[in-house]
């Protein structure tokens, strides 16, 4: 917590492949409430962000699942390059 309570958690998830593609990233906020139509209007917000929300900014195993699945499952962009090849993450 800080001093002045003036600032909130949020997390970002981002993933880029070695041949330097940068896959969608993930937004999570501290919020009860989310509305998506917010960011939607911001000029420059790319529309293939994901956005999530939680009680404390933080991620959880479901919106971890969604990421993975989303950007790596293998409906997913580089899903189908990889096709029955192994995909490799690494997490920092």
């Amino acid at each position: 917590m800080y001093l002045d309570d003036t600032r909130e958690f949020v997390t970002v998830i981002e993933c880029v492949c070695a041949e330097g593609r940068a896959l969608k990233p993930t937004i999570i906020f501290n919020t009860k409430e989310f509305i998506a139509e917010w960011f939607q209007k911001v000029r420059g917000v790319p529309e293939d962000i994901l956005f999530g929300q939680s009680h404390n900014g933080w991620i959880n195993e479901q919106m971890a699942i969604e990421f993975l699945k989303g950007n790596l499952g293998s409906q997913s962009t580089t899903g189908h390059k990889a096709g029955d090849e192994f995909q490799l993450l690494l997490f920092d």
